[in-house]
């Protein structure tokens, strides 16, 4: 006789089909499947908690688009009727948080199964007409002003944790729902406003309802047709990308051809090898000699700099997706933490030695050539050796950035960039970012916090040479 293969994935699969006919048991009677009764009788009769598949599906009447409910209603209708693709959308959603208490206060889902989902609608509106997974990410908020009295241990823990740097504040929860994508995310926001201040069982828990704030767009949704194919921009930075790395590959050679074999240096040989990978390694781990005093502040830049580096790497874990937050609770009395934590301090520290460097350059400047001009000299060369690559990096953030990854969080965070990078890259071409639409700022690591600016900026422009021409003038 044959063994029987993956029994462990067929039990799953039983249990899963169990807890979702389960969930919508009040759906026996198709003749009562109408868009005001359907989400109203979608609660399990036999638990305190409400049916997920009719609270992630979105059918009330809050929600102005039909193809949306259509489709939701044929995902209710197929995930009774235990059709594969209706249990992996119910079955890639979030039910609830665990470990709610420890600091976990989302859950992903599963991403990848929901992007998979693959459905033929069958409303009639368009012969053949398909739809495809969706996931969406949805914030449950209360607003700290809307909690309700400490009454009990619970309550009183929640409200401890709202503001606190050291606790995820339990205040909100982040949940994951697979919907049709035919359905966008105000389409979602509509439903949930709708149901979740009627989940009357939950009210018994001490539960303002009523106040919950549902957060949930565009950006915080994802499907698998998001990053497909090219965009303009996509190709021509994809094309500027190419042709530097072809430059690096010709100029490498052309610097080796010149020097192996005695090659006459001419115009076009002398741009090539600008690009020479060769020549430029050399030249960036080349020891140049500066006084003992110089070679004292460069050191220790290089210190700050590695250990900014490692600071930002770190921290992430502290404002990143975790499973279990509080943990970093017991972080902040460490050592190595108390230092990170404090590195504004470092980071301080390196725009002071920057900017000694920057006044120091100027002052050299003016010294040998005797004249003011040359500050304005500095700014030019430095601008021009500074913007190109400064400029580049912008330019990738909503091109070629957001096709480098996928996943929960990725559309919601990248979004967001891409389109502040698509507003305000002017700012930043004129080095202003630090002043103009500070609050659309690209990201914290490219305005003026993020050692690019540090370099050049408006202030610098302004106030930086004024104690040298002082000095030259005087």
């Amino acid at each position: 006789m044959a063994r029987q293969k993956y029994p462990f994935s067929r039990i799953s699969i039983s249990l899963t089909l169990l807890s979702a006919l389960v969930a919508t048991q009040s759906l026996e009677d198709k003749g009562n499947v109408t868009h005001g009764r359907l989400w109203m009788e979608g609660f399990s009769a036999t638990s305190s908690l409400p049916s997920f598949p009719v609270l992630s599906a979105p059918i009330s009447s809050a929600v102005s688009n039909p193809r949306c409910r259509a489709d939701s209603m044929q995902f209710l209708e197929s995930l009774r009727n235990a059709t594969m693709w209706a249990v992996k959308m119910f079955d890639s959603s979030s039910k609830f948080p665990t470990g709610f208490f420890t600091g976990s206060t989302l859950d992903f889902g599963n991403f990848d199964e929901c992007l998979s989902v693959s459905a033929m609608a069958t409303d009639g509106e368009t012969t053949g007409r398909s739809f495809i997974g969706k996931y969406c990410l949805t914030t449950l908020r209360i607003p700290p002003s809307k909690l309700p009295a400490p009454s009990n241990e619970a309550l009183a823990r929640v409200q401890y944790t709202v503001g606190s740097l050291m606790h995820s504040s339990l205040n909100e929860v982040m949940l994951a729902s697979c919907i049709p994508s035919s359905c966008t995310g105000s389409d979602l926001r509509a439903h949930l406003g709708n149901v979740v201040p009627q989940l009357d069982r939950l009210k018994s828990f001490g539960i303002p309802l009523d106040d919950v704030q549902v957060l949930v767009s565009d950006h915080t949704c994802s499907t698998l047709e998001d990053n497909s194919g090219l965009t303009t921009g996509q190709a021509i930075m994809l094309s500027i990308i190419t042709l530097l790395a072809s430059l690096t590959v010709i100029g490498t050679v052309a610097d080796y051809a010149v020097e192996r074999f005695t090659i006459a240096k001419g115009c076009v040989s002398n741009v090539l090898t600008c690009f020479s990978l060769r020549r430029n390694v050399r030249m960036l781990f080349s020891n140049f000699k500066h006084d003992d005093a110089l070679r004292t502040v460069s050191g220790t830049k290089v210190i700050f700099i590695v250990v900014i580096i490692y600071g930002h790497r770190d921290l992430w874990t502290l404002v990143g997706p975790l499973d279990n937050s509080s943990i970093n609770a017991e972080k902040y009395d460490t050592l190595d933490y108390a230092i990170k934590l404090n590195g504004y301090l470092i980071v301080d520290t390196f725009f002071l030695l920057t900017g000694f460097l920057l006044c120091y350059i100027a002052k050299e400047e003016a010294r040998r050539f005797n004249k003011a001009s040359s500050i304005l000299y500095l700014y030019f060369r430095r601008y021009i050796r500074l913007t190109p690559v400064y400029m580049m990096v912008v330019a990738f953030i909503p091109t070629l950035f957001v096709k480098l990854g996928s996943g929960p969080v990725w559309s919601s965070s990248i979004g967001i960039l891409r389109d502040r990078c698509i507003e305000t890259w002017w700012t930043h071409a004129l080095y202003v970012n630090n002043i103009v639409n500070r609050t659309k700022m690209v990201y914290h690591h490219l305005p003026k916090e993020g050692k690019v600016c540090s370099n050049l900026s408006l202030e610098d422009i302004i106030s930086g040479p004024l104690p040298v021409v002082q000095w030259t003038l005087g």
